[in-house]
């Protein structure tokens, strides 16, 4: 949000694509942290969206003309994690192999498994990048994953990965941030804490 924000008021239009939480909590969610999310797009300088997962190929359609018509220079997709959840579900499959299913004599199956998923993935990727915006995606992570992101596909076809992760350290919660990987850009290595303050948002120590 503070991406977003920051972006209006210099001059850069955004969009927030939600798929997992509703306009109302966002907005709620935005002024309790001081970020003018809902002024910004009164003045028509932020624009936020909330889509069905469960019909993913049709949700980037209406995300790409959004973003068209805003004339977007920045983009928030808030979760892709949710978009793996029903990656495989039947909605979501190529077209091709839908009618292929289709002219089958056997019930097409609900669930298609791994490939499906990793498939919708780069798909969405890929379009999300077509758009030439700078462009955040969030991903959820299991605690002690090999991986950088639920779907292990997502970490390879974004161009940069900022961890955030939270550590114990007796009775006090510790909240750090690491780029683990950053494309045609140099970066500061190392793990670093930082904290949530209203206006600034994330804020390094």
């Amino acid at each position: 949000m503070k991406f977003i924000c920051a972006g209006a008021e210099a001059g850069e239009p955004g969009l927030f694509v939600s798929l997992d939480s509703d306009r109302d909590f966002i907005l709620s969610q935005a002024k309790n942290l001081g970020l003018g999310l809902e002024e910004h797009m009164k003045k028509g300088k932020v624009a936020m969206i909330e889509l069905s997962p469960l019909d993913v190929y049709k949700a980037l359609d209406d995300l790409e003309s959004k973003a068209k018509e805003i004339g977007a220079k920045r983009l928030v997709l808030d979760s892709v994690s949710v978009l793996a959840v029903y990656a495989a579900s039947y909605r979501n499959l190529p077209e091709d192999l839908i009618a292929f299913l289709q002219e089958t004599k056997h019930v097409p199956p609900i669930m298609m498994g791994e490939i499906t998923q990793k498939q919708m993935i780069y798909t969405v990727l890929a379009r999300l990048r077509g758009l030439g915006c700078t462009t955040i995606v969030t991903s959820e992570l299991s605690k002690n994953s090999d991986w950088f992101s639920r779907d292990t596909v997502s970490e390879f076809a974004a161009d940069g990965i900022i961890l955030l992760d939270q550590h114990s350290l007796g009775e006090e919660n510790v909240r750090t941030l690491q780029v683990v990987k950053m494309k045609r850009s140099a970066f500061e290595e190392g793990i670093h804490q930082f904290v949530f303050k209203p206006v600034e948002g994330i804020s390094l120590k």
